[in-house]
């Protein structure tokens, strides 16, 4: 189960392909190789084992108070897997995937059992992101699955196309399939560029396999062209005319992703988190866009000159919880201790 590369109309040349290679390693560029070893952890000749530098790195982290994480990390059983998947050009590539999951002997809670599938937004790796991982796990008693996308950390290949990042969390949700997990306690998160992954990867499961898995997208933009121009708008440095032709760039080159044109509302397998007070996207965000479409519920007319006004297709019963979710979506974020 794959996104496979979309059809090319006769105008696709190689600078069209260039610009779109460009793009994807201007937006995933974030450290290949093994991160452990770069930070100094495992012996120097561990080549032929790709735990080693790992290991070094969490039985310094579980054993050392002193440490970054050792806080973070306590009462967690943390391992690293390769999962397979495949690239949108047919070559097969090997996912780096941290899994973190409460000791078993931690207390029962609401989402012992589940399994969180988490996606970092653009040019990162799961292993900034220690402390939101670590205590995801610890909060809500789920076990994290946090992947590195391809051609960062040890994840091999090379991301192309937007298809590429679909494919891996794809290989990852059928990976905890194939180990007897089941679809209800599948929960997909992504980060801003990551959420628009993950909602992609839901829809692509849905619609392939008939296969429903939940879904929390954490602080998502509607567009990923408005991102930017958001961006823009607050870089003095910035020229606004370089607007149009990043609008232009990114859907020349097929990136220009756009959750808000497939979200519409919170439902029983979705919901999303904005951040109050966000200083990147202003005007870009996916609950300005799920407000448009509350309105054009309440009335049943759109300002838009290419589709019809929405439809409400949440289930009736649910829908107290889902106007519940669409208006308490702002969430305040509170620096963590740097000791974890």
């Amino acid at each position: 189960m794959t996104r496979s590369k979309e059809s090319k109309t006769e105008n696709s040349s190689f600078f069209q392909n260039h610009l779109k290679l460009s793009v994807a390693k201007l937006l995933f560029s974030e450290g290949v190789g093994d991160w452990y070893k770069k930070k100094g952890y495992g012996a120097q000749d561990t080549d032929k084992d790709f735990l080693a530098p790992f290991a070094d790195f969490l039985k310094q982290q579980k054993t050392n108070p002193e440490a970054t994480y050792y806080n973070a990390f306590q009462n967690l059983k943390l391992t690293l897997n390769r999962v397979p998947s495949q690239l949108v050009s047919g070559d097969s590539c090997e996912l780096e995937v941290l899994t973190c999951e409460p000791e078993a002997d931690s207390p029962q809670k609401t989402g012992t059992g589940k399994h969180i599938v988490y996606f970092p937004g653009a040019n990162t790796y799961y292993q900034a992101c220690f402390r939101d991982i670590s205590a995801a796990a610890k909060e809500t008693g789920a076990t994290v699955h946090a992947l590195n996308y391809p051609g960062i950390g040890m994840s091999t290949g090379e991301v192309v196309e937007a298809n590429d990042l679909t494919n891996a969390g794809i290989a990852v949700v059928l990976s905890l399939l194939n180990q007897g997990v089941k679809p209800d306690d599948i929960v997909l998160q992504g980060d801003c560029f990551g959420a628009s992954v993950a909602l992609e990867v839901k829809n692509e499961i849905e619609k392939q396999a008939d296969i429903k898995v939940r879904l929390i997208m954490n602080n998502a933009f509607k567009s990923f062209k408005a991102a930017v121009s958001d961006l823009i708008d607050r870089s003095p440095l910035i020229p606004s005319v370089s607007k149009s032709i990043v609008k232009n760039l990114l859907e020349f080159t097929g990136w220009n992703v756009a959750p808000g044109q497939k979200y519409i509302h919170s439902d029983p397998y979705q919901c999303y988190i904005q951040h109050e007070g966000d200083q990147t996207l202003t005007t870009a965000t996916l609950s300005s866009r799920v407000a448009k479409y509350k309105e054009e519920i309440r009335t049943g007319r759109t300002t838009s000159r290419s589709r019809d006004p929405v439809i409400d297709k949440c289930p009736e019963e649910y829908k107290p919880f889902r106007d519940f979710l669409d208006e308490n979506c702002f969430v305040r974020l509170e620096i963590l201790q740097k000791n974890g």
